[in-house]
């Protein structure tokens, strides 16, 4: 099974949806923390409508908060918050490249 099928369905019965696996790890990577939706929808590829949906709930469930906008624009910045989730989501898809024997988290 390819590696992006394998992490959508590990997604799928984790967290509900096929596409949180993906935002998270990219999430957990951010260097400072910090990042925003297009940066997300660039490194997934996935369509902003899906982006802004998985940062919902994230933020409804107090694992990522607003923290201003990018200078100029009017797109939101956000910050993860700390919890164990993200080393989880870091952990999960590791398992999934380890697995298959394959060095990037997304590649098919």
């Amino acid at each position: 099974m390819p590696t992006l099928a394998r992490a959508a369905e590990l997604s799928k019965a984790v967290f509900g949806s096929e596409h949180m696996l993906s935002v998270m790890w990219q999430i957990s990577q951010a260097p400072d923390a910090t990042f925003n939706a297009p940066a997300i929808e660039r490194a997934t590829g996935l369509a902003g409508s899906i982006v802004h949906g998985m940062l919902a709930r994230l933020k409804r469930a107090g694992l990522i908060e607003v923290v201003g906008h990018l200078e100029g624009e009017r797109t939101l910045a956000y910050q993860r918050r700390d919890h164990l989730v993200w080393q989880a989501a870091s952990q999960l898809t590791s398992e999934v490249t380890d697995t298959l024997g394959i060095g990037g988290p997304y590649d098919s």
